[in-house]
């Protein structure tokens, strides 16, 4: 097959973006002609990728948002370049395939399809009716606006794609109830890097959370958990976003220590992953939530909040905790360091669990099986 990927990848790693740029690699490495756009030119991924499997790699160019208006400058260099050089790509190389994912790239997914009569597959995530089922009062604030346009865009683009992808059963069956006239053709999981343990690195006396630091990842309540537990170990926060101020205000108050580590490389957030006793991933909400599974390859134990995705993505290999009982957290967090031996059966058969179930290998043979299947059905007509 001949497909290409639109990665809309800036300078971080990890997104639907990333999950993208891992399909095209393995279904490149297994023979199919392989195109990928709009990654960042320093984004470290592609620094470190062999490139030369891709049939072509082009990197969009993009404005620094440094100032206000520089979203508006960048926003019109990507219509340009959407304008010029990716119509006339698509035309000239006639794609089997299309894919995109999420918002923006979704609906630039089907637009070019369209225009070059080739097919699109886009990756679904997580759906507005779904967010405000576990938000709430908190999605009625932010949805609205450009944003609110975006998803019924959004909702436009996946109706008239050819193949939806959901990332989990779940999200396959909120996003069903929200088209309502077309359903997810399937699911296909994110896998995870195969990522070796550093055997010269040994569990230090930290927990750790990895993430965004806003609203919806309720970081306050595992600092408030935190403040319960008896001879707590300092949180290492591997992150940015608009709550860091808000947040370190309130471990101060509690006295509990925090180390705030900002955005870390991929490199780092590997060894800070093995050497903490625990994760804590307490969101209010998750399309899938990656750092568990990235706990668990590096054998360390995840404690989740008790929401019906990360039952499906993590069964009994994660702890739970109910939403916003920072008492039971609390309790949680203090059997997991005060057992070391339970800690590291669970951590053994985590990494296994990760590494049977999410490699990057398996969950590209059920892509490439999905796409292949419904070329062949159309082509068949």
């Amino acid at each position: 097959m001949k497909i290409l990927f639109l990665c809309d990848m800036g300078k971080a790693v990890g997104g639907g973006g990333y999950a993208l740029l891992k399909y095209a690699e393995h279904l490149a490495r297994k023979g199919h002609i392989v195109s990928v756009e709009g990654i960042h030119k320093d984004n470290p991924v592609i620094k470190g990728m062999d490139l030369s499997i891709f049939h072509t790699v082009s990197c969009r160019p993009g404005f620094p948002r440094l100032f206000k208006g520089a979203g508006r400058i960048d926003n019109l260099m990507e219509k340009i370049y959407f304008s010029t050089h990716l119509r006339r790509f698509v035309i000239r190389e006639r794609f089997d395939w299309i894919i995109g994912s999420l918002r923006d790239s979704a609906i630039k997914a089907v637009k070019l399809a369209r225009l070059s009569g080739s097919l699109s597959a886009n990756f679904v995530y997580e759906t507005p009716p779904w967010m405000e089922h576990d938000l709430g009062r908190l999605w009625f604030e932010e949805y609205k606006g450009r944003f609110k346009k975006s998803w019924l865009r959004t909702k436009k683009a996946y109706r008239e794609s050819d193949v939806l992808i959901s990332t989990s059963k779940l999200s396959k069956r909120w996003c069903d109830g929200w088209l309502k006239t077309k359903k997810v053709n399937d699911y296909v999981y994110p896998g995870v890097d195969e990522v070796s343990l550093n055997p010269s690195l040994k569990k230090k006396n930290q927990i750790i959370y990895i993430g965004r630091l806003d609203i919806y990842k309720n970081i306050g309540f595992a600092i408030e958990a935190l403040s319960l537990v008896k001879n707590a170990p300092p949180l290492i926060i591997a992150g940015s976003g608009s709550m860091r101020k808000e947040l370190e205000n309130l471990a101060r108050s509690l006295n509990v220590k925090v180390r705030f580590k900002g955005k870390v490389a991929d490199s780092e957030k590997w060894r800070l992953l093995q050497e903490s006793r625990v994760l804590l991933f307490p969101s209010l909400h998750e399309g899938f939530g990656m750092p568990p599974l990235e706990a668990l390859l590096m054998r360390t134990p995840a404690i989740c909040s008790d929401k019906e995705i990360f039952h499906e993505v993590y069964g009994n290999h994660v702890e739970y905790v109910p939403l916003n009982d920072r008492h039971a957290f609390a309790r949680k967090i203090q059997f997991l360091l005060e057992n070391p031996d339970y800690c590291a059966r669970k951590g053994l058969e985590g990494r296994k669990f990760a590494l049977e179930k999410f490699s990057w290998k398996k969950v590209t043979a059920k892509l490439e099986s999905i796409l292949a299947s419904e070329l062949s059905r159309r082509r068949g007509k």
